[in-house]
């Protein structure tokens, strides 16, 4: 039986993680979160808690490998917002760059024999390559990305030097149910989701001509399953992971009320500083690797709206 570990387990793309392999595989899983990003799903983490589910509340470098002969370490703890990491570069890097190489290093010690890295791409920013391949140059236009991008680099270096096999996955705008629109994580899906359900009003930063691919966050899971089960070594490889497909904001308001039959008020508000105009993801390299999304948006919206729906009358603090 394979021992896995999920940082960041109860957060957004974390939580769906632990789900996913618990349904998917026998594998003995360790979860550890603190919960710095929010709590919202933390009835939701902890009710997965079973014989086959360790949850930890702690600081991700804390988790202490000891005698637990860890196999593949998926790292999804991070400090995710764009618009944070550029008001607060010092406090995001400390995270996503200082941390995460604390807890490389701890892998390597503890000869982890696969490291699935949590990466964004936010690295490729403003690109006129569209769709992106992985060998895009890059033109990133926040802190993040950068630090994102580091961790990247660093991966490439240690599968050298200290032999940690690795695998860096550049998701593109993730959404799916445990995103609430509070979450630092919340992408304009989610944001707007509430706003559609409950027929109030919306913002749309910037004139809505911004286009995305989107990727459902179980395709996210499989993405990160498929990579982290590869038996032979990635060394740092990167992969694109998404839908090819790609939406404006306009058409995603207008899917989003034909699907939901609401039509909420739009306050129109100027574009956030680090957005990028225009992500479209190329994928046939991941797709050699075995991985092909199973959701198409419009079937991934319903199943948020699904999931979101029941939960708004219900306290964050009771969610099961």
């Amino acid at each position: 039986m394979k021992r896995v570990l999920v940082t960041g387990a109860g957060g957004f793309i974390g939580s769906n993680m632990v789900n996913f392999l618990l349904e998917n595989t026998e594998y003995f899983i360790y979860g550890i979160d603190n919960f710095i990003n929010g709590e919202e799903n933390k009835c939701f983490i902890e009710n997965l808690v079973n014989e086959k589910f360790i949850f930890i509340n702690d600081d991700f470098v804390n988790f202490d490998f000891t005698n637990k002969n860890i196999d593949i370490v998926y790292h999804f703890a991070a400090m995710p917002s764009v618009g944070y990491s550029v008001e607060n570069p010092l406090i995001t890097n400390n995270n996503n760059v200082t941390k995460t190489l604390i807890l490389l290093k701890n892998c390597s010690e503890n000869r982890i024999k696969k490291f699935v890295f949590s990466s964004t791409s936010a690295i490729y920013g403003d690109t006129v390559f569209l769709p992106t391949p992985e060998t895009t140059s890059i033109n990133f236009k926040s802190p993040y990305a950068v630090q994102k991008l580091i961790i990247e680099q660093y991966l490439k270096i240690w599968s050298e030097l200290y032999q940690l096999d690795s695998v860096c996955l550049r998701y593109f705008n993730v959404y799916g149910p445990n995103q609430y629109a509070t979450n630092s994580y919340a992408n304009v899906i989610c944001a707007w989701m509430k706003g559609f359900i409950t027929n109030s009003e919306i913002r749309l930063d910037g004139d809505g001509s911004q286009s995305r691919s989107f990727v459902f966050v179980k395709d996210v899971c499989k993405a990160n399953f498929i990579m982290g089960e590869y038996n032979n070594k990635l060394n740092g490889n990167i992969f694109n992971v998404s839908n090819d497909k790609t939406y404006d904001l306009i058409q995603i308001k207008e899917i989003m009320s034909d699907l939901l039959g609401t039509n909420p008020i739009v306050l129109n508000a100027p574009k956030r500083e680090g957005d990028v105009s225009k992500t479209h993801a190329d994928i046939e390299k991941i797709k050699k690797y075995g991985f092909e999304p199973d959701y198409e948006l419009e079937q991934g919206l319903i199943e948020t709206f699904k999931w979101y729906k029941p939960i708004l009358n219900k306290s964050i603090s009771c969610i099961n």
